[in-house]
């Protein structure tokens, strides 16, 4: 049988072999080590020569848009169109408990032809083109990140109102949710840091610079913010709740909001104080939030002896196992300014408390 041919040896082994045995177990030793970095060396090299996941995937730039606003983008005669009345009613309904009609969202329509460039970063983006067939759907960071892109195509008018009758509701709570989380991000990147809200109480809350704790009790704390034209006021309050007994209703809650604006708050005459606007009945809805049962308000309050008011926003957390009641109510004036993205920044303070 033929025997294979014997591969001739690297001429450093023979060297090796010739050298006295504990100078041949030192060489050999410095040889392996040489091998061994030279291939960890060239698979380095033969890795890096890949491109690397972040290579792989397209960089997006950061989202632009202002808060509660909405890119549209379709032709002037779709926008002229009925088709769109469920998605404008929905996006554009006046949002409560402002004390002048201000829309939930500003939508700014674009023609396709300008839809480009920095327009494709916004953060909320609705885009109706005509196609072959009638589809809803979501994009998400398709241009830009964080970003919801809702993409509605049609053949007639009749697709369009269809769709955006059945989606509004869904296409609402997206960009809103996204309004909150953005604003939190925005607060965080501001410089906005966590602290105590109350002195008996493990509850802490995300504040932003410029506001001043002007109260601070074992069950009470008041923060205090302005500007050259506006104020604005958060009160974090606790009170025991059996969780056993019923959930109190609109009119308590409201008690309770008065009891403390006519202890702790001062209009700009001696002798004034704020309490809830009852001639215009507050808004509110229990949900679940975070995990807890809450009660939201949203509603106007009146200035007592004087002639100032504005609108609030308020969050009232249950806490079964410390048999707790959290009160989170913001506040604040503002004459002749536009209120709507304002509140929100406050409503996302309320929201951020933290019962852990």
């Amino acid at each position: 049988m033929e025997q294979p041919e014997e591969c001739s040896r690297p001429q450093v082994w023979n060297e090796i072999e010739n050298l006295p045995q504990l100078k041949r177990s030192s060489a050999a030793l410095i040889l392996i080590a040489f091998l061994l970095f030279v291939g960890c060396q060239s698979a380095k090299e033969g890795e890096s020569s890949k491109p690397s996941k972040s290579e792989q995937t397209k960089i997006l730039p950061s989202s632009t848009g202002a808060r509660c606003e909405v890119i549209l983008v379709c032709t002037e005669k779709v926008w002229n169109s009925r088709a769109l009345n469920p998605l404008k009613n929905e996006l554009l309904r006046p949002q409560p408990g402002l004390p002048q009609p201000e829309p939930y969202f500003s939508i700014m329509r674009v023609d396709p032809a300008n839809f480009k460039n920095v327009i494709q970063r916004n953060k909320a983006i609705i885009v109706v083109e005509e196609s072959d067939t009638a589809r809803f759907r979501w994009f998400r960071n398709l241009y830009a990140k964080p970003q919801n892109v809702a993409l509605i195509t049609y053949t007639t008018f009749q697709d369009i109102y269809n769709l955006t009758a059945r989606h509004r509701r869904e296409i609402f709570e997206k960009f809103r949710a996204q309004d909150l989380k953005s604003t939190r991000l925005t607060l965080l990147k501001s410089g906005a840091k966590w602290q105590d809200a109350t002195k008996n109480q493990k509850l802490k809350i995300l504040m932003p610079p410029g506001y001043s704790r002007v109260v601070h009790k074992d069950n009470f704390s008041m923060y205090f913010a302005q500007s050259a034209k506006t104020h604005h006021v958060i009160m974090v309050h606790t009170r025991p709740w059996d969780p056993d007994g019923e959930l109190p209703d609109e009119w308590k809650i409201i008690e309770i909001r008065d009891s403390l604006t006519i202890l702790h708050t001062q209009a700009s005459r001696p002798g004034s104080y704020t309490v809830v606007d009852t001639t215009i009945r507050p808004l509110s809805r229990t949900y679940n939030l975070n995990g807890r049962l809450t009660t939201e308000m949203r509603g106007l309050f009146k200035s007592v002896n004087d002639f100032l008011g504005g609108p609030f926003y308020t969050l009232v957390l249950f806490d079964e196992d410390r048999k707790l009641m959290v009160f989170i109510d913001a506040f604040m004036q503002a004459v002749g300014q536009n209120k709507r993205n304002m509140l929100m920044e406050m409503e996302v303070i309320a929201r951020s408390i933290d019962l852990k």
